[in-house]
């Protein structure tokens, strides 16, 4: 293992980790407490036998079931997780660790090199048990083992890290809006000193950009209460400048919470009263007529593949790129030329300012025109930027596709005439 460069980012988070591990009490050498039963927050230990709701964890089990129940005991409600990767003894699946530089140096460094957004970190016992550690959007960092294993680095095991599958609504309660067709559950950024979070179209980095509420706004914004305080927030999906002009390059993307929490508008008091009226006036996001779900799934940038299931789009427009086979399985419409096939109909593609896929059109006169479940609302995280995601090949500043290039997932592009 080689020794990666440690940033000032790592340096505060190794302490950070360091303290809190502390304070929750470390043990004995050679013991561990399983303090997340009591403590109830991270990092904190898991003892083998102990129970977290229903669920009784086995000899040195850091499964998916021992995971989730942990967390589900810490944040008082079912967390859903799936692997980046486990069982880690050494370098490998996009990960690097470093040993420690000295005896009686019980930490280690570890970095990530690649796209699935982190959250969480577990360090496995040879004594059984395992510690437990928030990761979130961090790509690397440095961790001591002591504290909270009770015991020396030569009694890890092994290492497992993992990731949320869903991203989770924060309602905002609206005191003030300003724009028309911001549909409840909408994404929300807010607006600190005068920027938001925001993802390039092409180059999908994260970055902030300027928002403007006055005359010559940005966007569409609101005026809302989150967690008892005054706010106000951008309305996600949104295509700006760097400087706060309409209908540039970047998309408006959220600061995801720890828990990639995003804040939306706070859905009607009556869920069955329709919006309609909104959404008529939405040239992008039209015929829904119910609330957003509240959150989604949260993929892979650039990965080909789904984290939950295949897509259901339903596209209208045909989809030209240069995957010879659909990565979830559309119907080949036309092949123009030996390099570029075209798909349309379910799962051809998606890009939709808010991340949601539609149904066929058959349906819309018996339900609402969009799928209303979060795993049909789709989201990329971007070094803590949360934006809407798409399915799409890539485009050029004018929204045209680019049909020699593949379908993946990346932040939606509100320019772009791609599937509905």
């Amino acid at each position: 293992m080689r020794r990666a460069p440690l940033t000032l980012a790592a340096a505060v988070l190794a302490l950070t980790l360091g303290a809190a591990a502390l304070a929750a009490g470390a043990s004995a050498k050679g013991s561990l407490v399983g303090s997340c039963l009591s403590d109830l927050e991270l990092p904190c230990s898991v003892s083998d036998g102990q129970t977290y709701g229903s669920t009784t964890l086995p000899d040195g089990n850091d499964s998916e079931t021992s995971i989730e129940a942990v967390l589900g005991q810490i944040e008082a409600e079912p967390t859903d997780i799936t692997a980046v990767a486990t069982d880690l003894h050494a370098d490998g699946e996009g990960f690097d660790f470093t040993n420690p530089d000295s005896p009686g140096d019980e930490s280690f460094d570890w970095a990530y090199s690649g796209t699935a957004p982190l959250a969480y970190l577990a360090v496995a016992s040879d004594r059984g048990g395992f510690a437990l550690y928030d990761v979130f959007g961090k790509t690397h960092g440095t961790i001591d083992v002591d504290p909270l294993l009770g015991s020396g680095w030569e009694h890890v095991d092994h290492f497992s890290f993992w990731q949320r599958t869903y991203s989770d609504c924060e309602p905002v309660r609206v005191e003030d809006q300003h724009g028309k067709a911001m549909i409840p559950g909408c994404q929300l950024a807010r607006i600190v000193d005068g920027k938001v979070p925001c993802v390039h179209i092409a180059r999908e980095k994260a970055s902030l950009c300027k928002f403007r509420t006055g005359k010559h706004k940005s966007g569409k914004w609101l005026e809302g209460i989150e967690q008892g305080k005054h706010a106000k927030f951008a309305m996600g999906g949104q295509a700006i400048t760097r400087k706060g002009k309409p209908g540039g390059r970047w998309v408006v993307a959220s600061k995801a919470t720890h828990d990639a929490g995003m804040p939306c508008k706070k859905p009607r008091p009556d869920p069955t009263k329709r919006d309609s009226n909104a959404l008529k006036r939405d040239s992008q996001s039209v015929a829904s007529d119910t609330p957003l779900p509240g959150g989604g799934v949260l993929e892979v940038a650039a990965s080909t593949t789904n984290r939950v299931q295949l897509l259901k789009n339903f596209a209208t427009r045909e989809v030209c790129t240069n995957s010879a086979t659909h990565p979830d399985g559309a119907a080949q419409s036309s092949h123009p030329s030996g390099s570029v096939w075209c798909y349309t109909g379910q799962g051809a593609g998606l890009n939709d300012p808010n991340g949601l896929e539609r149904r066929p059109p058959e349906h819309a006169g018996t339900y609402s025109a969009y799928y209303g479940e979060p795993q049909y609302r789709h989201f990329v995280l971007y070094n803590n930027a949360l934006a809407a995601a798409a399915k799409r090949p890539a485009t050029k500043p004018d929204g045209t596709v680019l049909t020699n290039t593949p379908i993946t997932w990346r932040v939606v592009d509100p320019k772009a005439k791609i599937a509905n």
